[in-house]
C-alpha cells in the first residue's frame, strides 16, 4: 500500500473481523525506515472510522 501511494506514510492491514479480537498490523514510514507493529483490538472496542482517523493523523504528522 505504501509503495502504491508514495505520499502515504501510514497503512494498516486488518485481520479476521469475526474473531473476538481484531488483529491489525500497522506500518509507518518514518525517517529511520519502516516501523511495524501488531495490535489485537477487542472486537467490542473496534471503531474502524476512528482507526482510519488515527492513520490520517499519523500521515500528516510524519509528512510534516
Amino acid at each position: 500500500m505504501l509503495e502504491e501511494i508514495p505520499t502515504r506514510r501510514a497503512a494498516y492491514i486488518g485481520g479476521d473481523e469475526s474473531a473476538s479480537v481484531i488483529p491489525v498490523t500497522v506500518v509507518l514510514c518514518a525517517a529511520a525506515g519502516l516501523v511495524t507493529g501488531e495490535l489485537a483490538i477487542p472486537r467490542d472496542c473496534w471503531e474502524p472510522w476512528l482507526f482510519l482517523r488515527f492513520l490520517q493523523e499519523q500521515d500528516e504528522r510524519l509528512s510534516a
